[in-house]
């Protein structure tokens, strides 16, 4: 809403100073010598109209968007990176939204459905946390492959070869697939921690009622 107000704002500041350019340049045309220079008010006219119709134009996407994301019933939605656990390539930008039922993914031309009461946990951890997972070997036989695996090695590795410390946030998604086994989703968020956060705090009350899953080991 706030960005929505400041943007009509905008459009209609633009196309204010583009009249009032316009006006200026024709009363130079008509009346010679009255305006010093009228082509520098015409520049700045056909800058601001510019501008102003830009403006127009996000507005109408914006209300689009809104308009989409009531029609899905969408809760809250982010932009993230897949890293494992869906049949695309790594590193697919990904649209990932919550609604009352489901988390949606949709990444490489695929939209993905996961129910909600399919999920088991909704976390976030930073490359730093599962760095320290992967190399602590009282903790490798028991975080699952998700975190001691490949990925986590990887994920590890570029945590070391660090030469400035700042965090990438990962959304880790635990779930029972349709054939009832367990799986994971891993996400990453980047440097912005609301990225991956926003979208686990919209699934955690969501799933506070959901079974706990038995392993025998």
């Amino acid at each position: 809403m706030y960005n929505r107000v400041i943007g009509l704002v905008a459009f209609i500041l633009c196309i204010f100073v583009a009249i009032l350019g316009s006006g200026i340049f024709l009363i130079g045309l008509m009346e010679p010598g009255s305006v010093e220079n009228p082509w520098i008010p015409f520049v700045f006219a056909i800058m601001f109209a510019f501008f102003g119709f830009k403006a127009k134009r996000e507005l109408k996407v914006q209300k689009q968007q809104k308009q989409l994301k009531e029609e899905r019933g969408i809760i809250v939605d982010s932009s993230l990176i897949h890293v494992e656990g869906l049949p695309i390539a790594e590193k697919t930008s990904c649209y990932v939204y919550v609604t009352a039922n489901s988390l949606v993914v949709e990444g490489g031309g695929i939209t993905f459905n996961l129910d909600l009461d399919q999920i088991r946990a909704a976390e976030v951890k930073t490359d730093v946390e599962i760095a320290n997972i992967v190399y602590s070997s009282a903790a490798q036989g028991i975080v699952g492959e998700l975190i001691s695996g490949q990925t986590g090695l990887a994920i590890g590795l570029r945590v070391r070869s660090k030469e400035k410390r700042s965090y990438t946030y990962y959304l880790i998604i635990n779930y029972i697939d349709s054939s009832g086994k367990i799986a994971s989703l891993l996400l990453e968020g980047g440097n912005v921690s609301d990225t991956a956060f926003k979208i686990s705090r919209a699934i955690q009350p969501l799933i506070v009622n959901n079974f706990g899953t038995t392993v025998q080991l």
